[in-house]
């Protein structure tokens, strides 16, 4: 599967937001683009001579690859600049162990 399908295969899934309409690209300098979600987050594409990267990757409301084709026609690795761990449960607290007699032998 080239990367025209993969895109094609993953527009056809559900997003809460039209991805022309969401995102504005804005080039900043020569092969670099501005991919933006106006007034929420910011993620980069910069080109290379070989292979493209996208720093981060939007909130996942509209599918950034639509703006990313825009502008160029090659797939993009993924690099993240924040990481989040997983959200943790809280631990129960902890419950104190009963109290047990030895046992007496007679």
């Amino acid at each position: 599967m080239d990367a025209t399908e993969d895109r094609s295969r993953r527009r056809r899934r559900e997003f809460a937001a039209a991805a022309e309409s969401w995102f504005r690209v804005s080039p900043l300098e020569p092969g670099v683009w501005l991919v933006g979600e106006p007034g929420h987050v910011n993620s980069w594409l910069i080109q290379g001579s070989e292979r493209d990267v996208l720093l981060d990757t939007g909130l996942g409301l509209a599918d950034i690859s639509v703006a990313v084709a825009s502008v160029s026609p090659r797939q993009p690795g993924i690099a993240a600049s924040i990481i989040k761990p997983p959200p943790v449960a809280p631990t129960a607290p902890a419950t104190p162990k009963p109290k047990v007699s030895p046992a007496t032998t007679k």
